[in-house]
This record gives structure tokens, sequence and C-alpha cells, in this order.
């Protein structure tokens, strides 16, 4: 945990004082439609989609730590808006895990879709659609098997406005081989400048119940950059887990 927070501090650090000296910012223009004050959280997923031609590419290093093993994860993921409406992406994940007696690396390659089914200025929904291929085979001394199946994630979002905070609550399902893994997340965000502060509940239920809290910040509009880091804590066991991403927004060529 010490070694995460060093981590933390010095994004935040770099970040900070490159907004310091970047120029003032511009008034923002009013657009139709659902504003987006961020690209991303810290853990869930956002009701925003990418534009036509519009890439953001996204580098995430994420921390575990559970009572038989600790992960740590690094991946990149690269999302293109195939129009307004669509949009596809692709991420590449590297996670080591450090059991009781041994280590073990898993990677796998995830392939999504998310479509908007509606987009106002007061509210938004969108549909999404993962499917998670596994690269390599788990040492099943330190994880389960069924991590080596191929599996699919349905998630329906739907965000709201409420003056200068978002709601976004989302809700699906992982399908792998015979079991359903169903998970709930409500994640808000306040802030109309560079500074977001945000505050993350994600629940998953497979045989009982477990909720995780969190808390973040995400700091952009410096360039096409931006920074989201979080932490959140299990509220059902001494569990724990933190991420920082980092991510990078452009556009490809002009219509």
């Amino acid at each position: 945990m010490k070694n995460f927070n060093l981590f933390l501090l010095f994004f935040l650090l770099l970040f900070a004082g490159s907004t310091a000296t970047a120029v003032a910012q511009e008034q923002e223009e009013e657009e139709e439609g659902f504003r987006q004050p961020i690209q991303e959280f810290a853990f869930t997923e956002a009701v925003y989609l990418q534009e036509r031609r519009e890439v953001q590419a996204t580098l995430s290093y994420y921390r575990t730590e559970f009572d038989i093993q600790v992960g740590n994860s690094l991946s990149l993921d690269l999302e293109y808006g195939l129009t307004d409406w669509i949009q596809f992406s692709a991420e590449l994940e590297n996670n080591l895990l450090q059991g009781t007696d041994r280590n073990h690396t898993l990677r796998r390659l995830e392939l999504g879709t998310m479509i908007r089914i509606f987009n106002s200025p007061q509210h938004a929904a969108t549909f999404a659609l993962d499917v998670e291929f596994p690269l390599n085979k788990h040492d099943t001394d330190i994880a389960v098997a069924e991590e080596d199946e191929l599996s699919y994630s349905p998630v329906l979002i739907y965000a709201r406005q409420f003056g200068q905070t978002q709601l976004h609550l989302s809700g699906g399902t992982e399908l792998q081989a015979d079991k359903a893994d169903w998970f709930y997340n409500a994640a808000a965000v306040y802030g109309a400048g560079r500074w977001h502060p945000l505050l993350e509940v994600t629940g998953t239920y497979l045989e009982e119940a477990d909720w995780f809290v969190g808390t973040g910040i995400a700091i952009n509009r410096l360039h096409g950059w931006e920074i989201i880091a979080g932490v959140r804590r299990s509220l059902n066991h001494p569990d724990w887990d933190a991420s920082v991403r980092v991510l990078y927004e452009f556009t490809l060529g002009k219509d």
C-alpha cells in the first residue's frame, strides 16, 4: 500500500504541475446532448461513447489484495468511435497473481462495443457488450479454473445530471461456462473544471453479495490527457484495490 501511495502521489503532482503552467481554461461551449466532464471512472463504466473518428488510448494499473492472493495488473485499452452512436474497443491485460506458494501471470484480450440508446442534456443511456478471451491457462493452485473460459458481459448504463453532479448507474452480468456473475454499480462525478472528485459503489453477486465503496479523482482538459486515480474497500471482507489510469484522446482525420 505504501508503494502505491507514492506511485499515486507522483502522478498527481506531475499532472498538477502541468495543469498549473497551462493557459487559462476557455469557457466551455454549450453542447447538445449529455455533458461529459470526464472520460472514465476509476472502477466502473461510464455512459460516454467516443465520437465519430475519435480514439481514446488508456493505460491502466490496478492493484488488488485479497485473503489468498495479491494481483498487479497492467492493461492497454483502445476505443474508436465508428459513429457518434457506436464505438468499438480492444483491451490487452497482463495480470501478475501472487499466491501463497507461487506466482502466476494471467493474460487476456477483451473486445467490446458500446451503443447509445438515447442522449439528452439531462440524461443518457448506453448498452455495452464485452467478450473476454483468455490468452493463457491458470495455475489452479492459486486460482480458479473458470477464468480459463470465454466470457460475455452485457451491461446497461444510465446517467442523470443533477446540477454540477452526474450519477451513473450500471448493471449487467458476466456469463461464463455455466455460471452468471451479476454486478451493480453506482458512480458520481462532481464539477465542471479540471478537477473532479469521484465516488463509486460496486457490487457483485455469485453465491453471496460483495460490496465495495471507493473514492477517487479525475484530472483532465489538458491537451487531450486525463488521469484518474482511486481506492476502494470491501464492506464484506478485508479486501481492497486501487487504480491509476492515464488516457489520451485524439481524432483521426477530418470529415
